[in-house]
């Protein structure tokens, strides 16, 4: 047998294999779906976070300073490394970037957590926060995580036939994936991992699920339509030929959010589902 004839094989084997898990995550998608009685409305009715007797002053003070300082930290860290330069015209270099994702989020979380423990009585505990609230998340989050990755990826799968379809041209990868496809450099391969495995996932559901949506279920009192200004929000926060998938990946964290209470559990799932997307880039390769 030619060694050509002999990858030929391997390459359908290769797909068979891939298309074969695929399904079955599809169908256990389905499964979970069904067991965890999603379909039904009122089965996103969790525990209320904010208690009415609560006020909501020191809770949007902190909302507004995390998502302040999350929007003006990077054109500061890039105006001060960038003297005489004027902001649209800065492109930062690739270990320049992957330090920003890190600070840009770090910095805005370490502000909301300062904030909540003192300016907010048992502040994590009603958001589902704490310590004590880990271990209660992890088969919540093991089942949402296994549910996520097959819709996911048929939806990311559609978003890309669709702009195909209509010829729209669209970067193939997330910025600091293209970096760690050109990075020689293990310890900047580390960082982008860390940067979105851990760091990602803990500031964006503290902000987003935690305290936007938090926000939007009581001023609203609709927790649906707070999962879904959320998820639009959140959306919009990310590259633009990422939304649908995002979209439909916040709806989900925002559900299981709004059905458990438990913040760890979108966090969790947020930072598998990255994990998930960094393994396939190495795969890939």
């Amino acid at each position: 047998m030619s060694i050509i004839g002999l990858i030929g094989i391997l390459a359908v084997w290769q797909e068979r294999l891939i298309g074969g898990v695929v399904l079955v995550g599809t169908v256990i998608a389905i499964a979970i779906f069904i067991a965890s009685k999603a379909y039904r409305p009122r089965s996103i009715c969790g525990p209320e976070r904010l208690p009415a007797e609560e006020p909501l002053g020191p809770f949007v003070f902190i909302l507004i300073g995390g998502m302040s300082l999350w929007l003006f930290v990077p054109a500061l860290i890039l105006k001060l490394n960038h003297r005489g330069v004027r902001l649209e015209d800065v492109k930062p270099g690739p270990g320049e970037t992957v330090m920003l994702g890190i600070i840009c989020g770090g910095v805005p979380l370490f502000f909301m957590l300062v904030g909540t423990l003192t300016r907010r009585r048992r502040g994590l505990e009603t958001l589902g926060f704490s310590w004590r609230d880990l271990p209660r998340s992890v088969f919540a989050a093991l089942a949402g995580t296994v549910f996520v990755i097959p819709v996911i990826g048929w939806v990311a799968f559609f978003a890309d036939w669709l702009m195909r379809k209509y010829q729209v041209e669209h970067p193939m990868k997330h910025d600091l994936l293209q970096i760690m496809d050109e990075s020689p450099g293990a310890m900047q391969r580390a960082l982008i991992a860390f940067s979105a495995v851990v760091v990602a996932p803990l500031f964006e559901e503290f902000l987003f699920r935690g305290h936007l949506q938090t926000a939007l279920a009581r001023a609203t009192r609709r927790r649906w339509l707070a999962v879904f200004i959320t998820s639009i929000v959140f959306s919009l926060a990310h590259p633009w030929f990422t939304w649908m998938p995002i979209f439909v990946l916040s709806l989900c964290l925002g559900y299981v959010y709004e059905r458990t209470g438990n913040l760890w559990v979108s966090v969790l799932m947020h930072a598998a589902f990255n994990g998930c997307m960094i393994l396939i880039n190495l795969g890939s390769h």
